[in-house]
């Protein structure tokens, strides 16, 4: 898969693509440039857009246990808080959940809200598991998330053959998603790039539950954002409003998914949340700039660490940065993005 970088993005918008240099670029010459932008842009995470996974939502594990289970009280609690998609499930492994039926997705529908189902899957059973969550397509979802989790860890061919027979049942064209884990780097034999690669997932989801991680808001999205991007998927920060949260962070979790430049954002779940943080979704919010960025791990290193690393050798001056050619181990150590934390926030493993 071709990720655009932000060299990439510089480079498309340079003064040859916008024909200010001189000799003039050929037309036809442009004219692939032009493409090449757009292209590249739509590559970017949070440039590409699905129209179901846009805004806020809210996801549902028990209907029953959401607002009375009603159509109304759903429609009614999301509308106060400013909710505009609902993510139900509607399977687990290979089979349906009754709760998610054509009568409760026509009814959301007509009161406003978009709704998505959502499947947990095992790959144990990649065929059944596909087929009934397609069946979500006909029940009237307006996309389906697939929840893959530690179950599918190794199974690569599961997920092939999953996605290939569930893309076969929806067609090319309807909205599906991915759900899973934040931080990629601890998760080396999940099948990201099954799941997100060609007719995979068009959009991604990330479980950023900071506080059962046990990080801040902002290290949340620093970390999901470095190892997630590589994907080409947009990104829809999904976040957490049960076991308590401070509802001064769920508003931080909002306007840091509006500076990293996604679309949308959710949260789990509709029944374990509690009053502070529903009023914190609807709540108003100045918004604000991306958080300066370091330059890697050397901008976060100590003077006497740098002195150590000129003393042996291994700083390359031209870029400021830890030169792994000189063959420091220290400096592969610093270029690994994992171990620009210090060791006071570095999480579990989620």
């Amino acid at each position: 898969m071709h990720v655009c970088t932000r060299s990439c993005d510089r480079h498309i918008r340079s003064r040859a693509l916008l024909g200010l240099d001189k000799p003039p670029v050929p037309r036809r010459l442009a004219t692939l440039l032009a493409t090449a932008a757009a292209v590249c842009l739509l590559a970017l995470p949070g440039a590409a857009s699905a129209a179901a996974v846009d805004g806020d939502g809210m996801w549902i594990w028990y209907v029953s246990k959401s607002s009375g289970g009603t159509p109304a009280g759903i429609a009614a609690k999301a509308a106060k808080h400013g909710v505009s998609t609902v993510y139900i499930k509607a399977a687990d492994s290979g089979s349906q959940w009754s709760q998610f039926s054509r009568p409760l997705v026509r009814q959301l529908k007509a009161r406003g809200l978009k709704v998505c189902a959502w499947q947990f899957v095992y790959g144990n059973y990649p065929i059944g598991e596909a087929e009934a969550g397609a069946a979500a397509k006909r029940d009237g979802a307006d996309c389906l998330v697939i929840d893959a989790e530690s179950h599918y860890e190794g199974k690569y061919a599961s997920a092939q053959i999953y996605m290939k027979r569930l893309r076969a049942r929806v067609g090319s064209d309807f909205e599906l998603a991915l759900t899973s884990f934040p931080y990629v780097h601890y998760h080396p034999g999940f099948p990201y790039s099954v799941f997100m690669g060609p007719d995979g997932a068009q959009s991604n989801l990330p479980q950023m539950y900071w506080k059962d991680i046990g990080v801040s808001v902002d290290e949340i999205y620093r970390i999901t954002w470095t190892y997630n991007s590589v994907y080409g998927r947009p990104i829809y920060p999904l976040g957490q409003t049960y076991s308590n949260p401070a509802s001064t962070e769920v508003r931080r979790f909002r306007k840091l998914a509006t500076a990293y430049g996604a679309t949308g954002l959710s949260w789990w779940v509709w029944q374990f949340s509690g009053d502070s943080q529903w009023n914190a979704l609807g709540s108003p919010f100045e918004p604000l700039g991306l958080p300066r960025r370091s330059r890697g791990c050397w901008a976060q290193t100590t003077r006497s660490e740098r002195a150590l690393r000129r003393s042996s050798g291994s700083v390359s001056r031209r870029r400021g940065r830890p030169n792994a050619s000189k063959g420091d181990p220290r400096a592969f150590h610093c270029l690994l993005p994992e171990n620009c934390h210090t060791h006071q926030d570095r999480p579990l493993a989620p």
